[in-house]
């Protein structure tokens, strides 16, 4: 069946014949919004607390790129099942409900959310943790996930200014240059990570860092530190030093993110410091900060980090949105099989 010609959603037909659902970028444009993704990360970080997602390494053991897995079991108010998960590749993802402990495909998708997913996480984590009136941004690192978190931060609070560093003259010019196209502020590429961060509202972290390039002498009264890059772009001294970490998950972060001697990576400082039994009263999850069971240690004095693990379930629960929104809409192409 062709784009727009598909009959509203029956759940038997659907499981005795094995439908699903085939949707093309076209198809996908505009059914999730970014309010909608933070809304959805909100959800998800509380379910996360209570333990109600289950996360898998990526395809090829705990420390491969992409492809990957994100699994989550989550009912989010009923907008999502009682069981979904989603695999993603570079080309396409795949969209999966478990009825009775069995896989049942739900939908094929050319786009992947993982962008969208980061974007909506790195706004979550400045809505609850920044100064609302922050208004710059002194970003570290240039590659494809600069801008993605960029958005994020622009979205939820007034900035006005950014400035980007990263060792290489040309890669942080040229996104400067795209940057500022895209977010109509001015971004402006420096020389150094000193005048990056310099007098700047939130620290913005995008890095490969094999070993920490932020300590405990950069953070300073008032400072929102966002970082969604390797997990060893910050040293421990940062973590013991501010007065909240939030995790996005502790299990992803703890876990699945442990050290890789095949990529010349260091035990991550939150997982040693997890491992030595030195993980300060500061470090919480983020779910309990967005249910209010944690409160914000936001104020004109206090430092605040907020650390994304790059992965999880919430690709899974934006792809549900999508294929919800688009069943409603009767986009798509239906495929037996």
């Amino acid at each position: 069946m062709g784009r727009g010609t598909i009959e509203p959603d029956n759940a038997d037909r659907l499981r005795s014949v094995n439908l699903a659902l085939l949707l093309t970028r076209k198809d996908l444009e505009g059914l999730v919004s970014l309010d909608d993704a933070i809304a959805v990360t909100e959800a998800l970080v509380q379910d996360e607390v209570k333990g109600n997602n289950v996360h898998l390494a990526p395809f090829g053991g705990q420390h491969a790129g992409p492809p990957g897995i994100g699994l989550t079991r989550v009912s989010m108010g009923g907008s999502f099942g009682l069981g979904c998960f989603a695999v993603n590749t570079s080309e396409v993802s795949l969209l999966y409900d478990s009825p009775g402990g069995r896989a049942n495909l739900l939908a094929m998708m050319k786009l992947p959310y993982a962008n969208l997913r980061i974007t909506a996480s790195i706004a979550a984590g400045a809505k609850y943790l920044s100064r609302t009136g922050s208004r710059s941004v002194g970003l570290l690192g240039s590659g494809r996930l600069a801008l993605v978190g960029l958005r994020g931060l622009c979205a939820v609070r007034p900035i006005e200014r950014v400035k980007v560093y990263s060792p290489t003259e040309e890669h942080r010019t040229r996104l400067a240059e795209e940057a500022t196209t895209a977010l109509g502020i001015p971004v402006t590429p420096v020389g150094s990570m000193d005048e990056a961060i310099d007098s700047v509202d939130i620290v913005a972290m995008s890095t490969s860092a094999y070993t920490p390039i932020l300590t405990s002498e950069h953070l300073r009264p008032g400072l929102h530190v966002n970082g969604w890059g390797a997990p060893n772009e910050m040293d421990e001294s940062v973590y013991l030093s501010a007065d909240q970490v939030a995790l996005y998950s502790r299990f992803l972060e703890l876990e699945i993110q442990a050290p890789d001697p095949l990529r010349h990576q260091s035990d991550g400082p939150l997982f040693t410091l997890n491992a030595t039994g030195r993980m300060p009263d500061s470090v919480v999850d983020f779910g309990a900060i967005v249910s209010g069971e944690v409160p914000a240690r936001v104020g004109p004095h206090t430092t605040t980090v907020y650390r994304d693990a790059r992965g999880g379930a919430g690709d899974a629960a934006i792809m549900k949105l999508a294929y919800d929104r688009a069943r409603e809409r009767c986009l798509g192409s239906e495929i037996s099989f």
